[in-house]
């Protein structure tokens, strides 16, 4: 395989793919943080761990965020998911998250949409979603966003994984979640909130949106106990509301870590992609 290029000037480069070492049955779609893009956060995380072993029938792909002033870095250009104001409080400079938010929705649900139409898998093969921390954020908002329900592609994902990961919104979240009278209630309403704070077009009801089960989708998420940049109690936070709107969430501590990814959480999400 050909070295990438670690130094990027494009808009949003493409993503980068790992080929899995054996015939293709699922594929993990893993987004970076904030201040990185496809090909490093893929560099480092296979730095860690032998992918090839540990997931012999998966691909991998890396997207990345565009490239945008991201606020947090002085303005600077980074390839971000949606802007940052402020490390220490995530609500601040919610409303200019927005922009970025609509547009990496839009960008991964087509993304996804292909590998789902194009890619070959196994009849039961699945796509998996997931990121560390804005990447995780940035899944988790597409899930509570209906859009791979828009596209007919739900039923193709496997389960959604994340580490050191907040929600965007979660207080606003919390509160329209709180309105329905059930899971199911609470989960078309954060959509339908979500969709159109974010500027995305309204969902049109099909009757197989209604065959969802509370617990039908996997999810993942772990978080260090010394998290200091973003804090433990967001993750929980953002955990609260996953099972609010009816979604069965495994959340592993690691205690002592902090805002970084280890082998252990790897090796672990790898067992969980497997199950």
């Amino acid at each position: 395989m050909p070295s990438p290029p670690t130094v990027q000037t494009e808009l949003r480069p493409p993503p980068f793919v790992v080929e899995s070492p054996n015939p293709n049955q699922n594929t993990l779609v893993l987004l970076h943080g904030t201040s990185s893009w496809g090909v490093p956060f893929a560099q480092e995380l296979m730095a860690l761990v032998h992918f090839d072993v540990l997931l012999p029938y998966t691909k991998l792909i890396f997207p990345s965020g565009t490239l945008r002033k991201t606020t947090v870095f002085g303005g600077n250009l980074t390839n971000a998911w949606f802007d940052i104001a402020d490390f220490s409080d995530r609500t601040i400079g919610e409303e200019e998250q927005k922009e970025g938010l609509r547009e990496s929705v839009e960008y991964l649900g087509e993304l996804i949409k292909n590998v789902v139409d194009n890619e070959s898998h196994d009849e039961d093969g699945k796509v998996f979603v997931g990121g560390l921390s804005q990447g995780c954020a940035m899944s988790v908002v597409l899930l509570l966003s209906g859009e791979l329900d828009r596209l007919e592609v739900l039923h193709k994902i496997g389960g959604f994984v994340g580490f050191s990961g907040w929600l965007p919104f979660a207080k606003q979240i919390a509160e329209v979640a709180a309105a329905g009278k059930d899971w199911r209630q609470k989960r078309i309403l954060v959509q339908n909130w979500l969709r159109c704070e974010l500027g995305l077009p309204s969902l049109q009801p099909r009757d197989d949106m209604l065959v969802a089960t509370e617990g039908d989708m996997k999810i993942f998420l772990a978080h260090g106990t010394n998290d200091t940049k973003v804090k433990l109690e967001w993750g929980e936070d953002m955990k609260k509301v996953l099972e609010i709107v009816g979604y069965s969430v495994e959340w592993k501590l690691y205690e002592g870590l902090g805002h970084v990814i280890i082998p252990e959480e790897l090796t672990y999400m790898a067992s969980f992609i497997r199950t």
